[in-house]
């Protein structure tokens, strides 16, 4: 699964690894280097979520909230990391203006599209606290856990894992 900054660049990539269709893990990986490493998160039995679901509230919200607007997408995101949801853009189609709905993908919550504080729930983006003199250090750490990642591919290879 794809996901997503709230700014609308991808963020990593979610894969999910099942054992006789039971949801044994997920790992995140990076699409982007200048975030830092590659390997983003490995979780061994996963909380669940309907991502279906999350997008579904998502676009009945925007609806509800904006019946005269026009539902431009509808992207799982991380809006306050490391929680996950869903992001909807709604564009007004009389005024022009955009809005954004935010759902959590587990509570199916609707999040407010406002800068999220130590006790409110809110927003922000990932990318925008990369702060430029931060992007040669997050390349290293990339370097460094793709270096480790083939490392573990070996070993794996070396002992007769697929």
């Amino acid at each position: 699964m794809e996901i997503y900054d709230i700014n609308g660049q991808k963020l990593y990539y979610q894969f999910s690894v099942y054992k006789n269709s039971n949801l044994m893990g997920r790992i995140d990986i990076g699409a982007n280097k200048t975030i830092g490493q590659s390997v983003r998160l490995v979780e061994l039995d996963p909380k669940t979520f309907n991502a279906a679901e999350a997008m579904d509230k998502s676009i009945e919200t925007a609806k509800t909230k904006y019946p005269t607007g026009e539902i431009m997408s509808t992207k799982m995101v991380v809006y306050d990391y490391p929680e996950i949801g869903t992001m909807t853009i709604v564009k007004d189609k009389i005024r022009g203006d955009e809005h954004r709905i935010f759902v959590d993908a587990y509570t199916l919550d609707v999040i407010p599209d406002q800068p999220a504080t130590k006790t409110e729930p809110g927003v922000w983006s990932m990318y925008e606290k990369v702060v430029k003199n931060k992007i040669d250090e997050n390349l290293k750490k990339w370097q460094n856990s793709d270096e480790l990642v083939k490392s573990i591919e070996q070993a794996a290879t070396d002992k007769g894992v697929i």
